[in-house]
């Protein structure tokens, strides 16, 4: 099975001999590409190379890198496979799927009216077995959607 394989692949590239120096070689390469993108948005002293709220920013941006590959090597071992989906604006609102942020109206009553997705702040994520003979899916998290009148 390629779950399986795909497993066993990423359980030998991070319990093997090699595995600590590959690990922070792809981390300090991982935190190099994404601090290109976050450092523009940091604030700028001219008096001094880094501000404080910079050198902060970078160290838990590391930190974000850090779990990311933690939990990325755990849903790759396990026999599972996870998929992200985002709601797409003027989709219309499913209570099975959505979960309408700063909104008081229950889910249903959302659905009934057919209002609509304004915009998906988190992805709907599902897990799929694809041991045994049956495929099994299971929703782990709705999308996060802000929701408007059709």
């Amino acid at each position: 099975m390629r779950v399986d394989r795909r497993a066993e692949l990423v359980k030998q590239m991070t319990t093997g001999p090699n595995a600590p120096a590959f690990k922070n070689h792809k981390l300090n390469q991982h935190h190099q590409h994404l601090k290109t993108i976050v450092t523009p948005l940091l604030p700028y002293d001219p008096n001094r190379k880094k501000s404080d709220l910079t050198n902060e920013a970078l160290y838990d941006l590391f930190a974000v890198v850090n779990a990311a590959w933690e939990l990325s090597s755990k849903m790759m071992m396990s026999r599972f496979t996870f998929s992200f989906d985002w709601a797409q604006g003027h989709d219309r609102f499913s209570a099975e799927t959505h979960e309408a942020i700063a909104c008081d109206i229950h889910p249903v009553i959302l659905q009934r009216d057919h209002w609509l997705v304004k915009l998906g702040v988190t992805p709907i994520i599902t897990a799929r077995s694809d041991a045994g003979l049956s495929i099994a899916t299971r929703t782990i998290l709705k999308s996060g959607v802000l929701v408007t009148r059709m």
